[in-house]
Parts: structure tokens; C-alpha cells; sequence
């Protein structure tokens, strides 16, 4: 097994990503601080982003409505009940999600990040809500069994609720375990039905639970810090449930060049064929990077569970970025976020690295990095959450001022950046407002876009490969000198103002 780690900044297969849309919720001032897209959770089609430390760490939940393939930036908000009839605690509702159909749970504890994101010892709890009315309503309450941790990490599907967080004695041991809850006669069983744990007999503190994900019968169980492999290289546990509705344990995945202090299982992502596990802690060239690995399902023999592919960034790595933080998973494309990755001098800008996978093929697609693209600020974090919603790449940038919407204050208010595929080709469209001349050229580029915002500027290539760039201010005149570019056709990428999307412009070097 090799470790891929791709050393070209954006090495594009097939299609790039492109900047959509940037959601946030409403006035600017009203929202400083709130953590905006600390979680994201999706039902494939509509979407919800946790701001844990709305108004005082109350926190809020916005959804967003997708039809015809675009999201609605218009949110519908809603708060815990408690919070609004004065509750004195601060609840940091909103701080971990799951969501399913017609239903979204949400809970106040979130396993990234310090203890500040967890309640205190007798207030966990997870809710249930429905859709009513225009708004979303408390269906059912689930109190937290062993404190306020409880909800660290949820995971739904159907009449299954698994929540992580959860502290049970396990032969005479109090152990990290998951609670299995099940919707019966249009109710939700308020005592766990079922409770998972690992296999790491001597370690009560190994972290089980702590991420979930599942997918139709099948429930993955991050542990990241399970001691079999070495001290907190962790583990991820894979779970079937049988036709009696017992959840049985199939197979303990770790990966094949795994490592003390990895913390592998941090993050997990499944679907019916494969899985994708986050170790953000492990060691590469001696630096602190992270990694990502693939799991297919019959990989190396029928009814195997095996290690397809290990990932390392695109574009090189630098200590502490953390690559493998969070992950997300979809038929055709893998996701990994590396949140605390410096771009900046003040550093966690963060960025988001996109694989293809096809025919049993994973080759890169590329890094993207909003703080070099000129959509959010320095220390946004963008790539704290992730999220597939049909082809679409969602990116929770939590620390993120949005450049261009930036209030006077000085303290972020959160967005959630939607990406879409762009098939490769020079765009047809360009925006009248942005003017390159001369067009076809030889050695000197001039450039121009009074509306873009101030920024990078990238040249593409017809297949989507970054091929230049350079730093732009509106409203000025800009020389490129690209007289060793190979002749052909291109594209230049910069940023609109408005709302952040991008302007793509032809050119022809000759």
C-alpha cells in the first residue's frame, strides 16, 4: 500500500470545483461569533449548519431548502426551546447533527474541539425534530445517560438513531459507548435498545463513538484513540445490523501504516460499498500532517472490508494541518478537510482536498483553498465540516469573515462555501465587466475587472489544471508577464464581489 500524496497544487481529473455560493445567515453584526458551519448535516437534498455560539453559545440551527439542484440561500432558523424560555445554561445547541429524510436530530456536544463544545455533566441531551409549518419542532427529547458529552458525534437513518457521547459499565468498567435508539409506532424509544463498544478492553477512555456515520444496515464507529495498533493510533468499527435488529460487529478497520498518536477514526465517512476514516494526527517526512484512508467492500477477497487506498494532501503538507480532521463520501468523489492548514501568516485557514474515484481508480482533483482564492478571510478554518449534498461540495469555514461582507467588528461570523463540478474546457461564459487584452497574446497579459474583489487570480488550463498566478486589486491594471507559457487556450479565474462567485475569462496564448 502507498501513501499518495499529491505534490502539484491543483493535479485535475476529469473536472474541477467552482465556487456556487457562500450561505450565511442574514445580517452581518447580528452573527459575530457564532461559529456558523461548525457542523453540517444533509438528507442528500436539503441541508442544516450548526452555529453553536449563537447569542451567548445558545446556538441555532439554520436549514436550507435545495430544488432543481440549487440551494435556497434564504435559511429557516430555529432554536431549543430552553434557550428561548431563558434557560440560563449555555446550551451550544446546533454543536452536532445528523439528519435523514424528513428528520434532524441535534445535539449539543461536539468531539472537535476543546471541552468548551460539551455541556456540563447533567445536561446532555439530543433532540428529535420534524418539519411543521414553515419551521422545524421538537418531536422527541432523548436525556443524556453518564452527562454532558453525550451527542458527541449522531448518526440517522430510517427507524435508527446511534448517539455517540455516551458513558456505560461495561464489566464492571465505565466505558465510551454508543446507544442505539429506534423509531417504533411514531415514536422514538427514550432507553437505548441496543449499546455498541469496542474491542479495547483495557482503555475506558478510547474515544468509541466520538464520530459515526451509517448507511442502511451498516453503522461505522470512529475510536480514535483505541491502543491495539499503538497509544491512540485508533480504530474504526464497522457494524451490521441482522434481520433480528442486533447490531453485530463485522470488522475492526485500522490502517496498514498506522502509527502512535495517530488518531485515527477522528472522522468517518460510509456508503453501501466503501468508507473513508480521517487520522489527523499522523506523521509524514516527520511532520505532524494527517491522513485519509479508503475501505472498499469486497476489496481483496468477497466480503472483506479492506484498505483501497491511503491519501495524503494535495499539493504538499505542512505540520499540524491536520488533513484527515473531517471527511465526506460520495459515489464518485472523496472529501477531506485539513482545517488547520496555514496559508497566511496567522495560519488555520484551512483547505479541502477532492479525489475522484472511478473503476477502482483514486487520482486527485484538486485542493481548494478559499483563503488563496480571496472568498473568506485568513483563519477561517474552512474545512471544520463536510458535506456531499447531490454533487455538490459543501465547506464549513466556522472562523471565516466572508471577504466582501466583512462588518466592522472584528470577530468572524461563519459560512458555508457550495462548490460545484466544472467539466474542463474553457467556459463559454465571461463577464462583459472583465476585459483582457490583447487577446490572442504572446508574452504580456493585461487584465482588468473593476467589479472582481480583491484577490488571487489563477490561470487555468483547458483541463483544469492551475497553471499560474498572481495577486489582483480591483479596479486597477494588471501586466502578467507569460511569455514561457505554453501557446494554446486558457482560462483566467478570479472572484465577483457579488456573493463571491467566480468570473471565468478566455484567452488564447500564441
Amino acid at each position: 500500500m502507498f501513501f499518495l500524496m499529491v505534490m502539484v497544487c491543483n493535479a485535475l481529473v476529469g473536472q474541477s470545483y467552482q465556487l456556487t455560493d457562500r450561505l450565511y445567515t442574514g445580517t452581518m453584526d447580528a452573527e459575530l461569533g457564532t461559529k456558523f458551519g461548525w457542523c453540517i448535516a444533509s438528507n442528500g437534498n436539503d441541508l442544516a449548519v450548526g452555529a453553536p455560539h449563537y447569542e451567548g453559545q445558545d446556538g441555532r440551527v439554520s436549514v436550507f431548502v435545495a430544488s432543481g439542484g440549487n440551494i435556497d440561500p434564504t435559511p429557516v432558523h430555529f432554536r431549543d426551546a430552553l434557550a428561548v424560555d431563558g434557560d440560563a445554561r449555555p446550551l451550544r445547541f446546533g454543536a452536532s447533527m445528523a439528519m435523514d429524510n424528513d428528520r434532524l436530530v441535534v445535539g449539543q456536544c461536539s468531539a472537535y474541539g476543546n471541552s468548551q463544545y460539551c455541556q456540563d455533566e447533567q445536561s446532555g441531551r439530543v433532540t428529535v425534530f420534524i418539519p411543521s409549518d414553515g419551521s422545524w419542532q421538537a418531536h422527541t427529547r432523548i436525556q443524556g445517560i453518564w452527562g454532558g458529552t453525550f451527542g458527541k458525534a449522531l448518526a440517522l437513518a430510517g427507524d435508527v438513531l446511534a448517539v455517540g457521547g455516551a458513558r456505560d459499565t461495561v464489566n464492571g468498567v465505565q466505558r465510551d459507548v454508543v446507544f442505539i435508539y429506534r423509531y417504533e409506532n411514531e415514536l422514538w424509544s427514550l432507553q437505548p435498545v441496543d449499546t455498541l463498544y469496542g474491542t479495547d478492553q483495557l482503555n475506558a477512555d478510547d474515544g468509541f463513538g466520538h464520530a459515526m456515520a451509517i448507511s442502511g444496515d451498516l453503522l461505522l464507529v470512529g475510536a480514535s484513540s483505541d491502543n491495539e495498533l499503538a497509544m491512540d493510533g485508533g480504530a474504526a468499527y464497522l457494524f451490521r445490523r441482522d434481520p433480528n435488529d442486533q447490531w453485530n460487529l463485522i470488522r475492526k478497520l485500522m490502517p496498514s501504516n498506522g502509527m502512535a498518536g495517530d488518531r485515527f477514526g477522528t472522522a468517518v465517512a460510509l456508503d453501501p460499498m466503501s468508507c473513508l476514516v480521517g487520522a489527523p494526527r499522523h506523521s509524514a517526512d516527520d511532520e505532524i500532517v494527517g491522513a485519509a484512508y479508503l475501505f472498499g467492500r469486497d476489496f481483496g477477497f468477497s466480503g472483506n472490508w479492506g484498505e483501497a487506498e491511503a491519501l495524503g494532501p494535495i499539493g504538499g503538507a505542512t505540520g499540524g494541518m491536520e488533513f484527515g480532521a473531517s471527511v465526506a463520501i460520495q459515489p464518485e468523489a472523496l472529501a477531506v478537510g485539513a482545517p488547520l492548514h496555514a496559508l497566511s501568516t496567522p495560519g488555520t485557514d484551512g483547505s479541502v482536498h477532492v479525489f475522484s474515484r472511478s473503476d477502482g481508480e483514486v487520482l486527485p482533483i484538486e485542493r481548494i483553498t478559499p483563503y488563496w482564492d480571496g472568498i473568506v478571510s485568513p483563519v477561517s478554518r474552512a474545512g471544520t465540516s463536510l458535506a456531499f449534498v447531490g454533487e455538490d461540495l459543501l465547506i464549513g469555514a466556522p472562523f471565516a469573515k466572508l471577504e466582501g461582507l466583512e462588518p466592522s467588528a472584528t470577530s468572524p461570523h461563519g459560512a458555508v462555501l457550495v462548490y460545484s463540478p466544472l467539466e474542463v474546457g474553457v467556459p463559454e461564459q465571461a463577464l462583459s465587466i472583465a476585459h483582457t487584452w490583447p487577446n490572442p497574446f504572446t508574452d504580456v497579459l493585461q487584465f482588468d475587472c473593476p467589479t472582481c474583489a480583491t484577490s488571487a487570480v489563477v490561470l487555468m488550463d483547458t483541463q483544469g489544471r492551475e497553471v499560474g498566478r498572481m495577486s489582483y486589486v480591483a479596479n486597477t491594471i494588471a501586466s502578467w508577464s507569460l511569455g514561457e507559457l505554453a501557446p494554446g487556450s486558457y482560462y483566467i479565474r478570479a472572484t465577483a464581489r457579488d456573493r463571491g462567485l467566480p468570473v471565468n475569462i478566455p484567452v488564447v496564448h500564441q
